[in-house]
């Protein structure tokens, strides 16, 4: 028969009291385990027993319905309507074209989106396809006039100034101000530190963050969370909430090395950022910029283009072409059409019309009025009298910000 081995036994109340020899195994019949000595801590290691384990599996369970809850969290963000507090940030809203060499600063390109620069360097701007992410389009900035040397208060950025409305729900100025994360994609050929810049209307209150573009030519996506201002005069109804920038030159006028947190002053670009426009023929590319609330950035949200375009024409909207016709009676009369907004704006616009064409006693010549944040009237000046007669008539009306 093979040799038994039989073991010092005793209950879990002896072995509390007893110090066993070092490498020393006894059992406790208490609990139907071996306990391993070391010859100096008192009641030994006991090895661990079923009851151990299904205490760690119950922990485990427990863990996997955290992270369950967590996931469904994240879900729940995801499924949030209208999260995107910016507007036609994939950029598929161009209603002025989508081509724009040679553009003036302060001019709007793509819609709700605007160019800004100060200096000698001069810039080209288009819409450019991409499949990045979720994107088919994305904003293209093409240094054509480099600026070597930024001095004083020049600069370069692509802005969006967000209406107060949008805003509301960030509470700024506010000592309960919420967690708000900007995240989008941006492709470089300069690597290096760029910048995001906050500001409000008056621009006495600023925030600027970094993002590194590590490889050139290659898209990446970038993150920032912040808390929103709880100092600062903040606009939130239809005027001028904030302004969203990202800066790609900015001479010392603009610069802060307070990076993360809000303070006074209108600045827009840390002292680390990179001269993108110090060379001709770069192009910089951004896309689904998004901004929401809380501190976690979830996918973009990619709205059905009419519900952006629809955003969008709260602010511009160049209208379809609008037709007069019937029998011209009186020379020198005008003779009027009423034209319906498709979205009500967000301020009373100015409206721009223009002749498409008209009959032989009309002039081309167009005007309007009764303009309100619903519609206007366009009218055309006749020379002459005839039946039959009309006229075309294109027209936009601007509400910008």
């Amino acid at each position: 028969m093979p040799t038994q081995v039989r073991y010092r036994r005793g209950t879990t109340a002896e072995h509390s009291t007893f110090t066993g020899a070092a490498g020393e195994m006894t059992i406790d019949t208490t609990k139907n385990t071996c306990v391993v000595h070391d010859g100096s801590t008192i009641g030994g290691h006991p090895l661990a027993t079923a009851a151990d384990l299904s205490v760690s599996q119950g922990d485990i369970t427990t863990l996997q319905g955290e992270m369950t809850t967590a996931q469904g969290d994240i879900t729940a963000l995801e499924s949030r309507p209208n999260r995107n507090i910016l507007i036609n940030g994939g950029f598929d809203v161009w209603q002025r074209g989508t081509s724009f060499p040679g553009v003036a600063t302060a001019s709007y390109t793509a819609d709700r989106w605007k160019v800004h620069y100060s200096g000698s360097m001069a810039v080209d701007v288009a819409r450019l396809t991409t499949t990045v992410d979720t994107s088919d389009y994305c904003y293209q900035l093409i240094v054509t006039s480099p600026d070597t040397s930024l001095t004083g208060g020049e600069y370069t950025n692509i802005d969006q100034i967000v209406e107060g409305n949008r805003l509301q729900g960030l509470a700024p100025g506010r000592a309960h101000a919420k967690d708000v994360t900007l995240s989008f994609y941006v492709y470089s050929p300069v690597t290096g530190t760029y910048s995001i810049g906050l500001r409000n209307k008056t621009f006495t209150r600023s925030y600027v963050a970094e993002y590194t573009v590590n490889a050139a030519d290659t898209w990446e996506k970038k993150t920032i969370t912040l808390t929103m201002d709880t100092a600062g005069s903040w606009d939130l109804d239809n005027g001028t909430g904030m302004w969203v920038t990202f800066c790609l030159a900015s001479g010392p006028q603009y610069r802060t090395s307070t990076i993360g947190s809000w303070q006074n002053g209108n600045f827009m670009s840390s002292t680390n950022q990179v001269n993108f426009v110090s060379a001709a023929s770069r192009s910089f590319l951004v896309t689904n910029v998004q901004m929401e609330v809380g501190d976690k950035a979830t996918d973009f949200e990619q709205r059905a283009y009419g519900e952006e375009h629809a955003l969008c024409q709260r602010y511009y909207e160049a209208g379809e072409k609008i037709a007069w016709s019937g029998d011209v009676t009186g020379i020198g009369t005008n003779y009027a059409t009423t034209v319906k907004f498709s979205t009500t704006k967000r301020a009373v616009p100015s409206v721009t019309v223009t002749s498409a064409g008209e009959s032989s006693v009309i002039s081309n010549s167009r005007g309007s009025s009764n303009h309100t944040v619903q519609g206007f009237a366009a009218y055309a000046n006749t020379t002459s009298t005839g039946a039959g007669q009309y006229y075309y008539t294109d027209w936009t009306a601007d509400a910008e910000l």
